[in-house]
């Protein structure tokens, strides 16, 4: 089984059944696997809007070895006395809590806002009637800023695939779309983030962790 990164050109309509013939006309190969690794929309031509998108290829057809992947973001958990708090909920603060809490210490969140479901209910009453509330708006509550902004995932830190990988992994697995793998500006999706908040709280708390 060898393997092949490959970059391609589709058109922003594309189906999978036209990736798959493109990947087997590039590689001339009839049967193969891939996974995307990037994928980003190049609209700086208006007349010539697609993706670019990234693959990785395996396949018997193709010589030589598959390279190693990105190994996995361990935790190492050791039981510990030490006790850590963590101010804020937003996505820093939550996965600086989580690791805590994984690697045995015992993890306290606190966040000046409320839990997701009752900063919607105080968000929905301000647009509604002007009913402002300071501690539960656009930018105080569980989930922080980007709750209620669509939940873009940004950062400037260029090594940390092992990080990156483990933090998606926790997301798409509280309800996440699988795409933020791999899109170049990923996003969570507003109408999303109140049950993925929700889920990744959850996950906190079954390992020990307490919200405050």
């Amino acid at each position: 089984m060898g393997q092949k990164d490959i970059v391609l050109q589709l058109p922003a309509d594309y189906t999978d059944n036209d990736l798959k013939k493109r990947i087997s006309k590039k590689l001339n190969v009839k049967e193969f696997l891939y996974t995307i690794e990037k994928k980003s929309l190049d609209a700086r031509q208006k007349r010539n809007i697609h993706w670019l998108i990234r693959l990785s290829v395996a396949s018997k057809e193709i010589k030589g070895n598959v390279p190693d992947l990105t190994p996995p973001l361990i935790i190492p958990y050791q039981k510990r006395k030490e006790k850590a708090v963590v101010v804020g909920s937003g996505p820093a603060g939550f996965f600086s809590a989580f690791i805590l809490q994984k690697a045995g210490f015992h993890t306290t969140l606190i966040e000046r806002g409320s839990e997701v479901e009752k900063r919607a209910k105080e968000i929905n009453a301000f647009e509604k009637g002007g009913i402002f509330s300071p501690a539960n708006n656009y930018a105080f509550g569980e989930g922080g800023a980007g709750t209620f902004s669509d939940g873009k995932l940004t950062s400037r830190s260029k090594h940390i695939e092992g990080e990156k990988q483990f933090i998606l992994s926790q997301y798409i697995s509280a309800g996440a779309p699988e795409e933020i793998r791999y899109l170049a500006h990923p996003h969570l999706g507003s109408d999303n983030l109140r049950g993925i908040v929700k889920n990744v709280r959850e996950a906190f708390i079954s390992l020990g962790g307490t919200v405050l």
